[in-house]
């Protein structure tokens, strides 16, 4: 059959049934016009993810625990153990202890914290408002939750001074029962935006200085991430948890 014929037939039929055709080509244009959309949205949040993942260094981060063990623990030996081995380039920890803060009549538990300035650092604990934490001093980091309750508003808290109840587990200071801290005194230096429980963060050298010396948890950084499965298996013969 002649392709021209067929050319002319074709044409002939699409200009008889306009509407029929308008529709089909309609139709192709909605359905090519969600495949793209839907392709570019999977590869635009693919990079995102991909950025945020591979933009804190998380590649290069191992996240250190007890797990359930009551006879491992975190303590200043341990971790310089873990800095010891080879292909660490260095080792943040995390310490979680009680705490209260009283306003008025009313008083809150909160999540109290003394951390490496490291660990917050590589956590992406970062303040919306206000400065992080220095090497030293009696200085918080406080999020929005626990600002909330004190009735303060970001620029009135940085630089305010708010009496905390801090109590110390007996496991992380070696002794016979916990250790009771009342009414200390913590310049709020910055927030954080959190709106889950309320929590404050310290320097870890504020606890020490009371005898706490052992951590909850702790982030080691790596050299290379092809260093990873060795360094764990290293981490994990000392009976700690790992996660990558």
């Amino acid at each position: 059959m002649d392709s021209l014929f067929i050319l002319e037939f074709a044409i002939r039929n699409l200009r008889l049934h306009r509407l029929r055709t308008l529709l089909t080509l309609f139709g192709i244009v909605i359905s090519i016009s969600a495949i793209v959309f839907l392709v570019s949205f999977a590869f635009g949040i693919e990079r995102l993810v991909t950025k945020e993942v591979t933009g804190g260094n998380a590649f290069l981060l191992l996240d250190v625990g007890t797990g359930n063990s009551q006879i491992i623990n975190l303590s200043e030996s341990t971790m310089s153990s873990i800095k010891n081995i080879s292909g660490v380039k260095d080792v943040y920890g995390i310490t979680g202890v009680g705490g209260r803060v009283v306003k008025d009549d009313n008083s809150m538990d909160i999540s109290f914290y003394g951390s490496d300035l490291g660990y917050l650092n590589k956590s992406g604990i970062n303040p919306i408002k206000g400065a992080l934490l220095s090497e030293s001093g009696d200085e918080i980091l406080v999020n929005s939750k626990l600002l909330s309750f004190l009735g303060l508003t970001q620029s009135e808290s940085i630089g305010k001074t708010v009496s905390l109840d801090v109590i110390i587990p007996k496991e992380i200071i070696d002794k016979d029962e916990n250790l009771n801290l009342s009414s200390q005194p913590f310049k709020i230096v910055g927030v954080i935006n959190d709106d889950s429980a309320p929590k404050a963060y310290t320097n870890s050298s504020v606890l020490k200085k009371y005898g706490a010396s052992k951590y909850n948890q702790a982030k080691v950084e790596v050299d290379s991430k092809d260093s990873v499965p060795e360094i764990r298996k290293q981490i994990e013969n000392m009976g700690l948890k790992t996660q990558y």
